[in-house]
């Protein structure tokens, strides 16, 4: 029972570092540059890198620069975009999330099924 009892504390611990990498994985992936509309209606070349709750959007310019800009400076089209991606990201993190929490309860029934 020793083994197991030590497989199962690594698989613990090795767990929450898996969930911290996919989700870091999520971080580092970019979307793609698109137009942006500002409240004025000019117009700007940058790409989404986060919600910021649900008042603002923090975007990347074609120079690299990240900045924050409140929900009231974009257009409402821009909105429903951030509001969307936003989602999909959520919705992806947790299927991967979903798949690694399954993976491991498979490996820790395959540990005991060892013993």
């Amino acid at each position: 029972m020793g083994v197991v009892d030590g497989w199962v504390g690594l698989m613990k611990f090795l767990f929450p570092v898996f969930a911290l990498f996919l989700f870091c994985k999520l971080c580092i992936a970019e979307e793609p540059l698109r137009i942006w509309t500002n409240s004025n209606g000019g117009t700007f070349e940058a790409r989404f890198v986060e919600k910021v709750g649900n008042r603002g959007v923090k975007i990347k310019n074609v120079a690299g620069k990240e900045f924050t800009l409140p929900r009231s400076r974009i257009s409402k089209a821009d909105w429903k975009y951030v509001e969307k991606i936003d989602a999909e990201q959520k919705e992806k993190e947790a299927k991967q999330l979903a798949q690694l929490k399954e993976k491991e309860a498979k490996q820790l029934a395959q540990l005991k099924e060892k013993e």
